[in-house]
Formats: C-alpha cells, structure tokens, sequence
C-alpha cells in the first residue's frame, strides 16, 4: 500500500484538507475572539484602578480653637472624617476585589491559551505531515 502511495502513509484529498484547515482556523478566530475579549476586559479594570488610585482621599485634619461654640463644629467635621475613612475603607475593599478579578482572567488567559494550543496543535501535525509527504516542505528548504 506504502509503495503504491508513492512512498507516502497516506494521501489525503483536497477537500478534507481544506475542511481541516478550515476548522482549524475557525478554532484560532474564536481562541484569539476570546483573548482580546478577556485583554479588554483587563484594560477596562486596570484603567478602573488607576483612575481610583489618582482620586484616593488626603487625610484631613484642623484644629480648631475657641470657645464652646464651636462644638457643634467640630462635631460635624468628626463625622465627615469618619465619613471619609469609611469612603476609603470602601475604596480599598473596591480595589482588592478588583484585584481578585484580575488575577482570575489571568488565570483564565491563561488556560484559554493553552486550550488553543492544544485544539490546534492535531490539525497543524496533519498538515505538516501532509505536507512532508507530499515533498512541499523538502522544496522549501
């Protein structure tokens, strides 16, 4: 069989080379739909911390002088201080769980890059087995 397939294992017709390629393809353009899906969702956070980072609250602090009169003042800007740490403490929560979300689509990044490693990998061992039969690879070299 070897012998009357010109040395060769197999021939593969056109046609199935064509849909192998053509899902192989397919596999890629989706692979690579899902990479830039998850590097924008990475931008769109990332961009999210910095732009929290930029308007992060200074600590405030007066002191103030005078008589009783002025309790009740010192009283209000008391509670807009306590106010304020809790905006931060809020804030610092916000970008730890954002964090948290950027470390799972890298996580996931990751594991879509090795998925499309390994969906391709079959198909592009066939054609370049295909083409080493065929003699097209020995040409090029």
């Amino acid at each position: 069989m070897v012998a009357g397939n010109s040395g060769a294992y197999f021939i593969m017709d056109g046609a199935f080379r064509k849909e192998l390629e053509e899902k192989r393809r397919a596999v890629e353009e989706r692979g690579e739909q899902r990479l830039m899906k998850v590097q924008k969702q990475r931008e769109t956070l990332r961009a999210l911390l910095m732009g929290e980072s930029d308007r992060s609250l200074s600590e405030l602090r007066i002191v103030l002088l005078g008589k009783q009169k002025h309790r009740r003042e010192v009283t209000e800007l008391k509670d807009r201080q306590e106010e304020r740490q809790g905006e931060i403490e809020d804030l610092r929560k916000k970008k730890e769980g954002q964090e948290e979300e950027i470390s799972r689509l890298k996580e996931e990044l990751g594991k879509l890059k090795k998925e499309k490693e390994e969906s391709t990998a079959p198909v592009r061992n066939i054609v370049e087995m295909d083409l080493f039969m065929s003699g097209e690879k020995s040409r090029k070299e």
